[in-house]
């Protein structure tokens, strides 16, 4: 039992040392593009002990952490409505649309477009002077399974003065 607890024990000093290099991803992960040779040099350790203690405290490597980063910054931009595919992968740190693409698809399952248009869908129920909007997430889980989360919500009488 001691020894299982101990197997993902992680010491506060190795979060400490990769602490500068975390700060900087999430400062620039949209700005520039991040090297794990720059990163390392930041925490002042070699590139190889650098993903070590990474993987070691967060269960994936450096490179899929400002993945992972980038896909979530994507899908608020996109859930926002306000911003196109493009945009969305030029404000989320993507230089290249098909690397963007590619990189969306496989971590949600779904294509950024398709994402996008089935997001928001609004109806009008002029027989109720209602609006219904529903909102419609799509969310991939491991072993690619999709699941769709309907959200809707009715106000019937906070629009009634417009219609």
């Amino acid at each position: 039992m001691q020894q299982e607890y101990f197997l993902n024990y992680v010491s506060k000093s190795k979060k400490d040392i990769i602490m500068p290099a975390l700060k900087h991803i999430h400062e620039n992960y949209t700005s520039e593009p991040l090297r794990i040779a720059a990163l390392s040099q930041l925490c002042s350790i070699t590139p190889e002990y650098f993903r070590s203690i990474f993987k070691s405290i967060y269960g994936i490597s450096p490179k899929s952490y400002i993945n992972n980063l980038k896909i979530s910054r994507a899908k608020e931009l996109l859930s926002s409505g306000m911003y196109s595919v493009t945009e969305s992968a030029i404000l989320s740190g993507y230089t290249d649309m098909s690397h963007f693409s590619r990189e969306f698809k496989k971590a949600t399952g779904v294509s950024p477009i398709l994402f996008r248009s089935s997001l928001y869908q609004w109806t009008l129920s002029r027989h109720n002077r209602k609006i219904k909007r529903t909102k419609t997430s799509l969310i991939s889980c491991w072993n690619k399974n999709i699941f769709v989360l309907f959200i809707c919500y009715d106000f019937p009488d906070a629009f009634s003065d417009i219609f």
